[in-house]
């Protein structure tokens, strides 16, 4: 019985202490966030497994592999733009979808 519960505190500290990659991708993303609220599970999902993916490659040229140039800076940008989304979400678009659907709501209640 001690055994089992010596495991059980084990594994409840090392879960706490050394999440896996794609939790350490999420807290990361998270941490980059500038809003408050955190994103949809499905798009934090999408985000992590992009970013889990640019890690990977990135390791990789660090570990022996020289990169293709062209494939390099396809990566930089990529990393990049997930950055900047995280960071400053562009929204430019969302008004103007707002706009749109203002505009209607005015023109039906005249």
């Amino acid at each position: 019985r001690r055994l089992l519960a010596k495991l059980v505190e084990f594994f409840t500290w090392f879960e706490k202490d050394y999440p896996t990659k794609k939790e350490e991708a999420r807290r990361a993303l998270r941490a980059l966030d500038s809003s408050p609220f955190v994103l949809p599970e499905k798009v934090e999902h999408r985000r992590v497994l992009e970013w889990r993916e640019i890690e990977e490659y990135f390791v990789r040229i660090a570990h022996h592999k020289s990169p293709e140039s062209e494939e390099f800076l396809i990566a930089v940008d990529d990393l990049e733009r997930i950055l900047l989304d995280q960071m400053q979400p562009s929204t430019f678009d969302d008004f103007d979808t707002l706009d749109r659907i203002i505009e209607g709501g005015e023109l039906s209640a005249e």
